[in-house]
């Protein structure tokens, strides 16, 4: 019963830090955004199922993965970005882009395209997503209005504070019945937190690939790879049905290991590829 109101606190308390400037100048490089937009919500998800769709794991591991796969990035992406010394403009610019549209594409392409029974039809999964996120953006705009004197009056590391403790909150409730499952079958557990990296990893390393075609630099592939490889599943959990196949939200518990972990291995890789 926690997760909802901590994903929705983070989610709010994240879109309130973000930089809409650098999002506007981003926005006036339409074809280029509108490309890499339609890569991470259409062409990633679809690669996704035609990948992994014969591999020997449930089907709620498989709808999970495509999920993953078609969801919008991380709100901390763009923080993750700035530690990493990427292109925090091209980050901050894909991550309010699809966080905007998800909403749209992640039920037509999972229920309508691909077939996937999550319990939901397009329109319920359409609205709850767009509730969600709604509701947060329209809070965060009231803060960000009325609380404008507070938050400068903090220091960043404070608010950054603030950001831990909210993703603890929402780590706790997260990983309950994560140990149970571990202890009562620990081959299916450590399995399916393998996968997790390999999706992560697996769709950074294509997104950075396909973005160096683009641009032939690093530093702005990297990002779009960030972007790819680093996926906002809390925003999926909660507003899937109770009653939902265990696997699907045990995967979804599971992807945090990199989705925390991969920063450190990234920031130790990017340093030597951009210092080149």
């Amino acid at each position: 019963p926690l997760l909802l109101p901590a994903v929705w606190s983070l989610l709010t308390f994240s879109m309130c830090r973000l930089d809409f400037n650098n999002f506007i100048i981003f926005l006036k490089k339409k074809a280029t955004l509108a490309v890499l937009v339609i890569w991470l919500l259409i062409i990633c998800p679809i690669l996704m199922w035609f990948t992994v769709s014969n591999i020997p794991v449930s089907e709620g591991t498989l709808f999970a993965i495509i999920m993953t796969a078609g969801s919008s990035p991380l709100i901390g992406a763009a923080a993750i970005g700035r530690l990493l010394r990427l292109n925090s403009e091209i980050i901050l610019g894909l991550l309010i882009s699809t966080t905007i549209l998800v909403p749209i594409t992640l039920p037509f392409i999972a229920i309508e395209f691909l077939g996937i029974e999550l319990g939901l039809n397009t329109t319920e999964l359409f609205l709850r997503l767009s509730l969600l996120i709604g509701s947060a953006g329209f809070a965060a705009s009231i803060i960000r209005h009325v609380g404008t004197k507070f938050q400068t009056r903090m220091s960043e590391q404070s608010l950054d504070g603030i950001t831990v403790l909210l993703l603890w909150a929402c780590g706790v409730p997260l990983m309950d019945g994560v140990l149970e499952h571990l202890l009562m079958d620990p081959k299916n557990t450590l399995l399916i937190i393998l996968i997790s990296f390999s999706v992560y990893i697996g769709l950074m390393i294509i997104g950075t690939i396909f973005a160096f075609m683009m641009w032939r630099d690093w530093s702005s592939a990297m990002s779009v790879g960030l972007a790819c490889g680093c996926r906002n599943l809390a925003v999926i959990i909660v507003v899937l049905p109770s009653d939902i196949d265990q696997q699907v939200t045990l995967y979804f518990a599971l992807a945090q290991f990199p989705i925390y972990l991969m920063p450190m291995v990234l920031s130790f890789i990017g340093s030597r590829i951009l210092n080149k």
